[in-house]
């Protein structure tokens, strides 16, 4: 299934459903003529599929360049059967908490992907994310207060936290949003350094277990106090840097919830990306979780 225009919408989703979530680099599917661009350029079209091999299949009609979308460009052709990868697992992103079912699946994803022949080093993430923390709140109400500027009935369409939150970002000025693409260019820069030393990153989808559906975020993780946005610490930056992710379920007890974690890739990653996520798969296999599909 397409996963439309993501922002955080395709490996959160995917880790608490058991699927696999692609979420491609920018230009890799290219853009034009669809939903309104809230978040700056991070927003891409990422997928959701039940295996790894669909999402191949699925990748390979949307991506590929388009001039009605300057930053499209041509799909790589690297692959990663052909070396060891060097392997950087990330518990946790500075002082966030991360419930312990999931710190456990993600040392359980580390050894699958040693085992395949990878270098894993359990480490920290080598630049900092706290920056863009600081400002992401800043920049989806810019986004939202453009559109109520040009959509006339947008205040009477929308949940009203939004209309309240477009009307904080229709009174930022250009300098404001001009610090806040700094603070992303300099990102950028930091996590292209970053990936001098690694091939991939291997983190949590998410903070949190799936909690009750009727309740917008948990409140609680791992028995601290967290804000709406603790659950997602994992995924927002990944945006921000323009970088690919997939999101990959990960072994667990029958009738228990699901996990997942996700793979992050350097620029132009997507195809290195897929190609280790389909020998995770046939090492950690997830399809007896899924009822067959009627064919008609």
């Amino acid at each position: 299934a397409d996963a439309g225009f993501e922002a955080d919408e395709t490996r959160r989703p995917a880790a608490y459903t058991g699927l696999v979530g692609l979420k491609p680099g920018i230009g890799h599917v290219p853009r034009a003529d669809g939903l309104p661009q809230v978040l700056l350029d991070f927003e891409v079209v990422g997928t959701f599929t039940r295996s790894t091999r669909d999402a191949v299949l699925l990748d390979s009609v949307l991506a590929g360049p388009d001039r009605a979308d300057p930053a499209s460009r041509c799909p790589s052709d690297a692959q990663a059967a052909d070396r060891p990868l060097r392997i950087l697992s990330v518990e946790r992103i500075d002082a966030n908490p991360c419930d312990p079912e999931i710190v456990t699946a993600l040392h359980a994803a580390a050894d699958a992907f040693a085992a395949l022949g990878h270098q894993v080093t359990r480490a920290k993430l080598p630049f900092d994310t706290a920056g863009l923390a600081a400002i992401w709140s800043s920049i989806a109400e810019i986004g939202l207060g453009r559109l109520l500027a040009v959509e006339p009935d947008f205040a009477d369409k929308v949940n009203p936290k939004y209309v309240a939150m477009a009307r904080r970002g229709a009174e930022r000025s250009a300098s404001d949003l001009l610090a806040i693409l700094e603070t992303v260019a300099a990102l950028r820069r930091q996590v292209s350094e970053g990936f001098a030393d690694f091939d991939l990153i291997l983190m949590p989808s998410c903070a949190a277990m799936p909690w009750a559906a009727d309740t917008p975020f948990p409140d609680r993780i791992d028995g601290h106090t967290v804000g709406p946005r603790g659950h997602a610490v994992y995924t927002g930056w990944v945006n921000a840097a323009g970088l690919p992710a997939i999101a990959l379920p990960c072994p667990v007890p029958p009738g228990t919830l699901p996990i997942g974690v996700q793979l992050i890739g350097d620029r132009g990653a997507e195809p290195t990306l897929l190609a280790l996520a389909a020998a995770y798969e046939e090492r950690c296999p997830w399809d007896d979780r899924w009822p067959d599909i009627a064919a008609s």
